[in-house]
């Protein structure tokens, strides 16, 4: 479920856009991403939460998380090996990150997966990153 936004000026967007091949249909399973049941190992800092952690241990993990990622998304290869795993658990207890995880689909089925980042200007929304934009053609369309 997404919550509606409203976008104005001066704001930076993250649009995440996921296509499937699978067909259309009233029940729960078809054309669905589920989660991998592998171990996430992407995070990012949830900002508008805080809480005081009570180990040490994750604290001082949390603070590396904060000095050198802040807004950015990061991977648990980026952190003390010993300490990052058992501390990110603590952080994610208490809703301090949130994990992007693995999604897969049936064998059957093609997704594809687009990333940008927007910026949302006065005059303009002008695109920072992401692939460049193509033009496809198709003879599919939403109604």
């Amino acid at each position: 479920h997404v919550s509606p936004v409203e976008l104005s000026e001066a704001q930076v967007w993250t649009l995440d856009v996921v296509f499937s091949s699978a067909p259309y249909e009233t029940r729960e399973s078809t054309g669905k991403l589920r989660q991998e049941e592998s171990k996430t190992n992407i995070y990012k800092r949830a900002l508008d939460q805080s809480y005081q952690l009570k180990m040490k241990a994750s604290r001082e993990v949390f603070a590396e998380i904060n000095k050198k990622f802040q807004t950015f998304p990061f991977s648990m290869r980026h952190l003390d090996p010993k300490k990052g795993r058992f501390c990110i658990s603590e952080c994610m207890k208490h809703d301090l990150v949130n994990p992007y995880p693995a999604l897969n689909s049936k064998s059957t089925e093609t997704v594809a997966q687009f990333k940008s980042t927007i910026l949302i200007k006065t005059n303009e929304i002008e695109k920072v990153c992401g692939l460049p934009s193509q033009v496809i053609k198709t003879d599919k369309k939403i109604e």
